[in-house]
């Protein structure tokens, strides 16, 4: 996916869970958390679309960072 299906993807999730949880969404800490997957590109010995887009381990990642947030 592009930079552009990175952050359009990420802002309609973003906004979706920022209304069902009543929080206002930060637009820039998102905007950047969804370019985390591409980090392969500069880590030598990673495959594109390797471990860093795998949906295990965003969700392992970002769930305790979205549980600290949210208290």
């Amino acid at each position: 996916m592009f930079t552009v299906g990175h952050v359009a993807l990420d802002h309609l999730v973003g906004v979706a869970l920022s209304r069902a949880m009543g929080q206002d969404l930060n637009v820039p800490i998102t905007w950047t958390l969804s370019l985390l997957p591409d980090i392969d590109f500069v880590i030598p010995g990673l495959q594109h679309k390797g471990p860093t887009h795998s949906l295990i381990i965003v969700l392992s990642i970002f769930i305790p960072i979205l549980l600290t947030l949210m208290t």
